[in-house]
């Protein structure tokens, strides 16, 4: 009985690992994205986005004075959701800052 009980365990910790796990890799992601905003870093923000996203919406530097009229909110992120669209491509959900501003980021592997 207590060896059972001890699989379980086991398993529910290392289910409960591997999805942190998981998680954590978007949080650094979108943590990466919204300290390069934060800190007016165009170059960083570029590392951090899709060729895609680079070419059109920060294609020159005026593009960071755009980003600020979106009023994007900065601070401790939660994830609250994770969808997996493909194996490369997720749409997630955060909580945003002290306001709990929810936020949709799709974040793509290339």
């Amino acid at each position: 009985m207590l060896k059972n009980g001890f699989s379980l365990v086991s398993g529910i910790l290392l289910l409960t690992l591997m999805t942190g796990c998981a998680s954590l890799v978007e949080t650094q992601a979108i943590e990466q994205f919204a300290k390069a905003i934060e800190n007016d870093d165009l170059k960083m923000l570029k590392h951090h986005s899709t060729m895609k996203f680079s070419k059109v919406a920060l294609r020159n530097p005026s593009s960071m004075d755009d980003l600020k009229i979106l009023k994007i909110p900065t601070g401790e992120t939660t994830i609250v959701e994770v969808k997996d669209i493909s194996e490369n491509h997720k749409k997630v959900v955060v909580e945003v800052g002290e306001s709990k501003k929810k936020l949709l980021y799709e974040l793509k592997k290339v």
